[in-house]
């Protein structure tokens, strides 16, 4: 005789009609306040780019990501805009991952070519994040966690302050939102294909910043760990999908690339670049306001680029690391440094030098700085919260500040890197507050997860 061995696992109670009824009624009520605020948190963007930024050139990366797609929206492909604009002749680029300059293509190809219509797409890029944010905070936390959430991602500074830039922090806001969801999702109940919408949201946002590649062993990694209740043979298999998708995802952009540069080029040529640049006197002098940072006239020196970019990048990081090897005793200096500025926990004031070569003005830099301590109070309560609770795993939302961490200490410290942990940041705020008021206001929320049960065993 055998007997079959299954979990016990949280199962959703039955609901009456009448119960049904107030739960869908509560339910629409809930998604009529969603839009509110997410039509708040456009307002808000819409009114800080018309003050801003409307009608001005943009410059830097900016400048770089609207022109170029117009190009590609002529069927010009990556050409570099800064070759164009200082009569250099036509030269092929990859300096940035690919999407966000094929999401603004796909705007100028409708006939939205200007960088004020760029913009406006960012600011509808940044609602979107809005709308995810409220979702994944009443996944993990109920209703008024949602709210809350998303309340805070509407009009938290450091989101909606760099929608005017028409920067791909917008886009990848959003594609961070989505993965996280996508996560959640994969870890509540895993199959095939949330395994390959995760893998692909993954990959996805690499094309946007290449830092997000970190994303696989970083989040990928742990939540095959954490679904082994379906069988370690079942989970390891539905990691392999995910890893292949985005593979699939990114296999596109790469072969493109074998024909245009004399190197392999997987995502962007972007890293050597950024090592040159932020490893050299300046950043490496802590009495500097440059210190962690970067400076193109003083770590550039007398290099001469090559006309191929992926030439260009293993000269420029074969210098980096030169130099490097030869500072290794300032490391213990520069790392920990790096870390704390990019954080704001050394030096923030002078930081806001830095954030204006950003372009983010000062009394932004200040309103971000106070509502990132407090939001960071209510994180940390958030994150003890839910680990308590142990209906959700905290790991994914933690999992951002760890990328952020590592890009910073790798590269440089700048609050453009923090967008993954900022969207973090707000879900376990929210989760802090909407805890500390259930201890006073109680509220009849969402039931708990209901998890696929664990894989039959065998006995006897």
């Amino acid at each position: 005789m055998s007997a079959t061995a299954v979990s016990a696992e949280p199962v959703e109670p039955r609901t009456t009609r009448s119960g049904r009824r107030s739960e869908a009624e509560r339910s629409r009520h809930w998604w009529i306040a969603l839009g509110v605020i997410v039509a708040l948190g456009l307002g808000l963007r819409l009114l800080h780019l018309s003050q801003t930024k409307w009608g001005t050139v943009p410059a830097g990366d900016a400048y770089y990501y609207h022109v170029q797609a117009n190009f590609i929206a002529d069927g010009r492909g990556f050409i570099d805009p800064f070759s164009i604009k200082y009569h250099q002749g036509v030269r092929q680029v990859a300096t940035h991952p690919p999407l966000f300059s094929l999401v603004l293509a796909a705007i100028s190809w409708l006939g939205a070519r200007s960088a004020d219509a760029h913009r406006v797409a960012c600011c509808f890029m940044g609602a979107g994040t809005v709308l995810l944010v409220g979702i994944l905070g009443r996944k993990l936390g109920g209703r008024r966690a949602g709210l809350i959430a998303a309340a805070c991602a509407a009009f938290y500074p450091n989101l909606w302050g760099p929608d005017n830039q028409g920067l791909s922090e917008s886009l990848f806001g959003l594609l961070i939102a989505g993965t996280l969801l996508s996560a959640y999702s994969f870890w509540r109940r895993p199959n095939v294909w949330r395994a390959a919408g995760f893998g692909a949201l993954c990959m996805l946002c690499a094309l946007t910043r290449g830092e997000a590649i970190l994303l696989f062993p970083l989040l990928l990694v742990p939540l095959v760990f954490m679904i082994r209740r379906v069988g370690t043979r079942r989970a390891l298999g539905l990691g392999a999908v995910a890893l292949i998708v985005g593979a699939v995802v990114l296999a596109p952009w790469t072969i493109y690339n074998l024909g245009r540069f004399e190197n392999p080029v997987l995502i962007s040529t972007n890293d050597g670049q950024t090592f040159m640049y932020a490893n050299c006197d300046i950043t490496y002098e802590p009495s500097n306001v440059l210190f962690a940072y970067w400076s193109l006239s003083g770590c550039y020196g007398s290099y001469q680029a090559n006309p191929d970019e992926s030439v260009a990048d293993v000269d420029m990081r074969a210098i980096a690391w030169k130099y490097v090897s030869h500072h290794k005793r300032e490391l213990p200096t520069v790392l920990p440094g790096r870390f704390a500025r990019e954080w704001q926990l050394w030096a923030p004031i002078q930081g806001f030098k830095l954030e204006r070569v950003e372009g983010r003005a000062k009394s932004l830099s200040w309103m971000a700085l106070i509502s990132f301590y407090v939001l960071g109070i209510f994180a940390i309560v958030g994150a003890v919260l839910l680990r308590k609770r142990r209906t959700y795993p905290v790991w994914p939302l933690v999992s951002m500040f760890v990328l952020v961490s590592i890009t910073a200490v790798v590269f440089y410290a700048t609050f453009r890197f923090r967008i993954p942990a900022e969207v973090a940041l707000v879900v376990l705020a929210a989760l802090g507050i909407d805890g500390l008021l259930r201890r006073r206001w109680p509220v009849d929320d969402d039931p708990p997860p209901v998890l696929e049960p664990r894989t039959p065993a065998k006995l006897g």
